[in-house]
């Protein structure tokens, strides 16, 4: 997440938004299965969350898939599992929203989804 970014990487990442650009680089982005898990628990939000849920799970098992090959089927399954994980977790006070929220925001600049 961004806490992880070391300053300089905040300040060229601050700039870049500030001039309208979306940031190259983001130190500490969550590798494509926590993204996905991440964007499963948008697509059980509201309707409005759903989409964007959706697309970014899509972005994200793309380029698991990419990077690592793999059934895309289990795939999804496993980010769905994954999502329903970390959503009890956060519903039990282990994990904060702000977390998910923070990993969902570095994931939309990773797979430009901004």
């Amino acid at each position: 997440a961004r806490d992880d970014t070391p300053d300089y990487g905040r300040w060229l990442a601050q700039c870049d938004e500030a001039h309208d650009f979306t940031p190259v680089f983001w130190f500490g982005s969550p590798d494509p299965m926590t993204c996905a898990s991440a964007f499963w628990i948008l697509t059980q939000g509201s309707p409005e969350t759903r989409e964007a849920g959706m697309q970014g799970a899509r972005a994200a098992l793309a380029a698991q898939m990419s990077l690592h090959g793999g059934d895309p089927r289990a795939l999804g399954h496993a980010a769905g599992a994954a999502g329903e994980a970390r959503m009890q977790r956060v519903q039990s006070g282990a994990e904060t929203v702000d977390s998910v929220r923070d990993d969902i925001e570095a994931c939309n600049v990773a797979f430009g989804l901004q």
